[in-house]
């Protein structure tokens, strides 16, 4: 996508008008009865209107650890998330 395509989706994107959809569309959804998993994978498409990106990861974290337990990711490639996992991880810092 050219920068001036980009700049154009952002204003769009940005806009009190497509700022109040995504919240609305992102709370629709939150009111629906869904797992972990389906909810992180249905809010992260509307959010991606207002905040573009290639990838993702989503994870859900245990609170006592602060350990991601489960991730919902797209976009991601091998490489990428080998890194997203190294950099959660490298060395052993939890009780």
């Amino acid at each position: 996508m050219s920068p001036s395509m980009l700049t154009v989706g952002l204003d769009t994107a940005s806009s009190p008008v497509a700022r109040r959809e995504t919240v609305r569309d992102i709370e629709a959804v939150c009111r629906l009865d869904l797992g972990s998993r389906e909810l992180r994978r249905r809010v992260a498409k509307p959010l991606t209107r207002l905040v573009p990106a290639d990838s993702y990861r989503f994870g859900a974290i245990d609170p006592t650890t602060l350990l991601i337990t489960d991730d919902v990711s797209a976009g991601l490639t091998p490489e990428a998330a080998a890194a997203a996992v190294h950099d959660e991880y490298p060395v052993d810092d939890v009780l």
